[in-house]
């Protein structure tokens, strides 16, 4: 993957993480525990991946 390749995923993780926090939050009295967890892991995952592309390409 070049550079910028990896730079155009990077920031679009970081963007659908967000959008998906967002929203998330709207729907928190809608959601249950269960839920909620999944969301919360998909933003975790979301996050570190976007970390991960970085700095991916002076690794």
């Amino acid at each position: 993957m070049s550079v910028s390749e990896s730079n155009h995923l990077r920031d679009n993780f970081f963007k659908l993480n967000r959008e998906l926090h967002d929203k998330s939050l709207r729907l928190n009295l809608h959601l249950d525990q269960e839920e909620w967890s999944a969301l919360h892991h998909a933003e975790e995952a979301l996050a570190t991946a976007a970390v991960c592309l970085m700095s991916g390409h002076h690794d």
